[in-house]
């Protein structure tokens, strides 16, 4: 295609400008649910996907230790199957998100240097 994109109709400019801005808002609702879920902290993604651990305290915890972990809720260990139904959902959207990419990308001007 040489001329790229300026070519194409304006019903095709408009879907890939509806899909990229589609997919701009589903990567960042996706940033933002990994943010809630661990405060993109190692600690609390191990917490996340290993539930909360039995944890031997000498010293009874604070009124405010107390809150917090109340607000935070408890927290299972994934199962085999969880983690299972993640992967296969992922598995198949990511490769076709990347090809349609990919050829909006194939269809654009070479840079001229």
């Amino acid at each position: 295609m040489s001329g790229g994109m300026w070519l194409l109709p304006i019903s095709n400019k408009i879907f890939f400008t509806f899909f990229l801005f589609i997919m701009s808002i589903a990567i960042g609702l996706g940033f933002l649910n990994y943010y809630e879920r661990t405060g993109l902290s190692a600690q609390k993604t191990i917490r996340y996907y290993c539930g909360d651990k039995e944890e031997e305290v000498d010293t009874p915890l604070s009124d405010e230790e107390n809150r917090v972990k109340l607000e935070e809720g408890l927290f299972f260990p994934k199962s085999y199957r969880e983690l299972l139904e993640v992967t296969h959902t992922h598995i198949f959207s990511i490769p076709i998100v990347l090809f349609i990419l990919s050829r909006i990308l194939a269809m654009t001007l070479p840079a001229k240097g």
